[in-house]
């Protein structure tokens, strides 16, 4: 009797007629390419235009944006939202299309190091190019108590970087500013360039003119008892500060100046705990980079969406 063998699924032959290499795509390799580059996956699967042109729908958002489209914190959620579905379209169909591809035969651009080019062209187009100076905005990240209670550790804010391009910061406005003592921080603008500034340990006058201060109510941060107060600013603009109730220690030193020409007087609304101008001197108008505007996330619920602009 002739017996008859079937050769398993794991052994089928993987060459054509014609003796060409067939590779079936692996949808496990094309979601990881897809994850780290968008756009490679398609690539990966034979689909070189697609893929390309998946990687330019990323940018379409983008340059939408440009257009202050995000400079509230409605168009940044949105502009979010549109790139997550984006992406995840772009990965879920990578993984459909290479389910299917059981008899492909890999094109030229099919190898790893076209993979690898592909995926440092993008690197470095997203180096030259990259979001915050495209987009002229840029997120922080707040560490510390100096801001409170306009802003708190962990808050994630949003600076528009053009703000300043066609006029100087006013008072009340908080910006972010590269510090002399490295990295960026964030504080409220007090003193513009010319001012006489005056601080008596606790309140703050501006040219003779002591500003007015309310008391609101006191409360406990982290174990220690502060009072805050409502500070008014010389052009009217009203924002809440936090004074230590007791013993400073000796830390409310008095400041008596005047802000040079080009610069600004920062400080913190928390005026125990900040290592302000008082300390390191008025900024230089070329280190202001911009002016906060909204946080998109913190240590809870209630931290998403602040305006910082009316704080």
């Amino acid at each position: 009797m002739e017996e008859k063998f079937e050769t398993p699924a794991a052994e089928e032959e993987t060459l054509t007629e014609d003796g060409a290499d067939i590779k079936p795509r692996k949808p496990w390799v094309a979601f990881i390419l897809s994850l780290l580059t968008p756009g490679l996956g398609q690539i990966y699967n034979g689909q070189l235009k697609k893929g390309l042109l998946f990687l330019g729908l990323l940018f379409i958002p983008l340059i939408i944006a440009s257009a202050k489209f995000i400079h509230n914190f409605n168009g940044f959620a949105w502009l979010v939202l549109v790139e997550l579905l984006l992406r995840l379209y772009i990965i879920v169909d990578s993984i459909r299309f290479a389910k299917t591809q059981t008899e492909f035969i890999p094109k030229k651009y099919n190898s790893w190091y076209y993979h690898l080019l592909f995926a440092s062209g993008i690197v470095s187009l997203f180096q030259i190019f990259p979001p915050h100076k495209v987009l002229r905005i840029h997120s922080f990240n707040i560490s510390t108590e100096s801001n409170m209670p306009a802003m708190m550790p962990d808050d994630k804010v949003v600076a528009n970087l053009e703000e300043y391009n066609g006029r100087k910061p006013q008072y009340g406005e908080l910006v972010a500013f590269n510090s002399p003592q490295g990295g960026v921080w964030t504080f409220r603008v007090v003193g513009l360039p010319g001012d006489k500034i005056d601080f008596d340990g606790s309140f703050l006058t501006v040219n003779a003119k002591k500003c007015k201060v309310t008391r609101v109510g006191s409360k406990e941060i982290n174990g220690w008892p502060m009072i805050e107060y409502v500070e008014e600013l010389p052009n009217g603009y009203k924002h809440h500060i936090l004074l230590y109730n007791g013993d400073d220690g000796g830390k409310r030193e008095s400041r008596q100046l005047t802000v040079p020409q080009d610069s600004f007087y920062l400080m913190g609304d928390n005026r125990d705990n900040a290592l302000d101008s008082r300390f390191i001197g008025p900024i230089g108008g070329e280190n202001i980079l911009g002016r906060l505007l909204y946080t998109y996330w913190g240590d809870n619920i209630d931290r998403i969406n602040i305006d910082l602009t009316r704080q």
